[in-house]
């Protein structure tokens, strides 16, 4: 089982309640379990954000069941590739508009991150 606890933060009651959410095959009561374990966190408040950045982040096509996480950074658990779809896609190669010494034009011309953040739109 995966954590992401980097503060340590530990209480017995909210671990309790996320035991029996987790082993729970009623959905009512385990959003009601959540629901418990959510106020637990927010009464305890154990880590403050000082800090937070906006960041953008592009696909392809090809790429399936992936979704951004509000928190986590390239939460991939449910991300697959379509092979097929991968060989077809256009743009497969990698092109760097825009960004010096690494200029290869290309027929669709993508605006590459790092383009963007230099201000080097092609």
């Amino acid at each position: 089982e995966e954590s992401q606890n980097a503060a340590f933060y530990s209480n017995p009651k909210l671990d309790r309640i996320l035991t029996e959410a987790r082993r729970s095959s009623d959905r009512a009561r385990r959003m009601q379990l959540y629901r418990e374990a959510e106020a637990i966190v927010a009464d305890d408040a154990p880590w403050a954000t000082a800090y937070s950045y906006r960041y953008f982040e592009l696909w392809q096509p090809y790429v399936h069941g992936y979704r951004p996480h509000p928190v986590l950074s390239q939460y991939v658990r449910n991300m697959w590739f379509d092979r097929e779809q991968q060989k077809t896609a256009r743009g497969n190669a990698p092109c760097w508009n825009g960004v010096p010494g690494l200029d290869r034009r290309c027929k669709h011309a993508p605006r590459t991150t790092l383009a963007l953040a230099l201000g080097r739109l092609p």
